[in-house]
């Protein structure tokens, strides 16, 4: 999956949740995240999740409309 998405062009980012399972952004950046500029994202629990999802998505944002300046 994750060679068809760099094969596509496709940049894939991710936010793991820490308190879900151990080792899970090890996990995230070996086998999930792809493309260029692709960054994963840790909330060290469920609690932090609201707050690194905004954190997120405005990394997201603010990448996309820089590049298209």
């Amino acid at each position: 999956m994750k060679a068809a998405a760099l094969h596509r062009g496709v940049t894939i980012n991710g936010l793991a949740i820490a308190a879900s399972e151990d080792g899970l952004l090890d996990y995230y950046r070996a086998n999930l995240i792809v493309g260029p500029g692709s960054f994963a994202m840790e909330a060290s629990s469920f609690e932090e999740y609201p707050r690194r999802i905004r954190q997120k998505l405005l990394r997201e944002i603010t990448k996309q409309v820089a590049s298209a300046e």
